[in-house]
């Protein structure tokens, strides 16, 4: 049994050499790193942000916004991955320039950028045909949830990201497609990504739910909604980083999380 075990290990090291796949990779972002790990790939990440999932046994590397550039070239990696959004250019120029091969994805503005990037990354680490069945898998899941609310009309939705000063979720952002994927219309995906606002707007615009995303669980977020007359059951908390940090998959279960929320048992 230990010898079929090595013997299989073996092959799976083989196998990413001979393709050229990356076998020490550095992820400047937590969606990154949850992406990696979606495509099976934990063993292969030797360092992280502070702020990645499951990061025990990698190597910290700074956050996302703070680079440790000497700690990154110290790890000796194949491929660092960083993000256009999220990575400061100074430090990703920085590696570059000590010739580490730097993979930057591009800004995610819509569900559709997130499976590009997806597919992309499994290009860069030899995982395409899988990455291409997980987007595949997401799209019929999306397509599905879809015709669950097809004849009705849109709810209308608040999306709240930020409090002291007031943000909400404009248009162009992943949270916005996912909400219209769910059988919700954002109120404010007329303006900019992410605008500050005041709640006499939100009031204006009447949303019917609203929708908090938060690293709390403190019901002060909702009082204060209470107060301006919506029911507590219009108001929900979400999980900022399993909507700010998203994989295909992380996709498919926010959008089915976000159809029971505005739509219930129906």
């Amino acid at each position: 049994m230990r010898k079929i075990s090595f013997l299989l290990f073996f092959s799976l090291i083989f196998s990413a050499f001979s393709s050229g796949a990356p076998l020490r990779i550095v992820s400047l972002s937590p969606d990154i790193t949850k992406s990696l790990y979606l495509l099976g790939l934990e063993d292969r990440v030797i360092g992280v942000t502070r702020y990645c999932p499951r990061k025990e046994g990698k190597e910290i590397v700074g956050s996302v916004l703070e680079i440790n550039v000497e700690k990154v070239f110290s790890l000796h990696p194949d491929l660092v991955i960083g993000t256009e959004e999220g990575n400061p250019k100074k430090p990703i120029e920085k590696l570059k320039s000590l010739g580490l091969n730097v993979l930057i994805l591009g800004k995610e503005s819509r569900v559709k950028d997130i499976f590009d990037n997806f597919i992309l990354l499994g290009k860069a680490v030899g995982k395409e045909r899988q990455a291409r069945r997980i987007v595949q898998q997401t799209r019929a899941t999306l397509e599905a949830i879809k015709k669950r609310w097809a004849g009705k009309s849109p709810r209308r939705v608040f999306i709240q990201v930020g409090t002291s000063p007031l943000v909400a979720a404009g248009g162009n952002t992943p949270i916005t497609d996912m909400v219209s994927y769910a059988g919700g219309q954002n109120i404010f995906s007329d303006l900019a990504r992410y605008p500050r606002i005041n709640p006499e707007e939100v009031v204006r615009r009447d949303p019917q739910v609203i929708l908090i995303l938060t690293m709390s669980e403190q019901g002060d977020f909702l009082r204060s909604w209470e107060r301006l007359g919506w029911q507590k059951s219009a108001l929900f908390l979400l999980n900022a980083d399993s909507y700010g940090s998203l994989t295909p998959e992380g996709v498919g279960e926010g959008v089915e999380k976000l159809y029971r929320i505005l739509w219930g048992g129906q």
